[in-house]
């Protein structure tokens, strides 16, 4: 007999078997004379697959679990508070107090790169308005000191004060003075604040870059500001993440020699309180 045309159809149309029985298919052909029909059948075998287990254990993270970590930090929290306030009171009288300016602008510096600087808000924007308020004169008395000339050009530019670039002087500065390496240092983090069209700024990042490079190749610089210098060259401080940087400022901070204990102490009370609320 000769198959000319076979013609195949699928018997079973649903699966009323559960999840845990296994499936069989079962096969059969029917003749109808010249032509040849295939039944195929679906059937549950009634028997579970042998699956193998990992043998896990079971989930210690319940809700209950979760709810026993948490420690009442109540006594703490307001012991560290009082802490907190008794120091802001210092610090303020330290703010307002009569300093050198490069003093007063080097403490400002501090207190926001310790993260402290919202407590102290109104304070720092007295003060920056009353050097922004005689900026020329300000920028006269420092003409022979490029960090504290950049320093004073970024805070005020941070803080939303209008200042120019300053014409040529950044770069007159930094070539006369391309060894000081903290000047250069702080130039470099005063370039990053340029705005379009600020070509001076521009050029000065570009010649701080370089001068920044080479004591770095050629190892001459001291820690800890070859550590500074290093992370800037890495990622400029306008560039950086709030939080993340005011933990690697805290342990470069109280490793400096003028270091204030006030602001250090102050700056990990914070800190700590600040990571426990998030």
């Amino acid at each position: 007999m000769s198959l000319q045309i076979l013609h195949v159809f699928c018997a079973a149309t649903s699966f009323p078997c559960s999840s845990s029985n296994t499936l069989r298919r079962i096969a059969s052909f029917q003749h109808y004379g010249d032509h040849a029909r295939l039944s195929l059948r679906i059937r549950c075998s009634g028997q579970p697959p042998s699956r193998r287990s990992a043998n896990y254990q079971p989930n210690i993270w319940m809700h209950d679990s979760i709810q026993s970590l948490t420690i009442n930090h109540t006594m703490e929290e307001e012991q560290c508070a009082v802490r907190i306030n008794k120091l802001e009171e210092s610090v303020v009288k330290l703010i307002q107090e009569e300093k050198e300016l490069e003093d007063q602008l080097q403490l400002i510096d501090h207190l926001q790169q310790l993260g402290v600087v919202y407590h102290f808000k109104d304070d720092i924007k007295d003060a920056l308005r009353s050097i922004h308020g005689s900026v020329e004169d300000k920028s006269m008395l420092l003409k022979d000191n490029l960090h504290a000339t950049a320093l004073l050009f970024r805070l005020l530019r941070e803080n939303g004060f209008d200042v120019s670039e300053g014409g040529s002087a950044f770069l007159h500065w930094s070539s006369c003075l391309q060894h000081q390496t903290k000047g250069m240092l702080s130039l470099y983090e005063a370039s990053y604040l340029e705005k379009e069209g600020e070509l001076v700024l521009s050029q000065a990042m570009d010649f701080t870059t370089k001068h920044l490079k080479k004591p770095m190749q050629q190892g001459s610089l001291e820690p800890p500001l070859r550590g500074q210098v290093a992370y800037a060259l890495e990622l400029p401080l306008h560039w950086r993440m709030h939080r993340l940087h005011t933990r690697w400022f805290i342990e470069a901070y109280q490793r400096d020699a003028t270091m204030n204990p006030l602001l250090l102490e102050l700056a990990k009370l914070d800190f700590n309180m600040v990571q426990g609320i998030i």
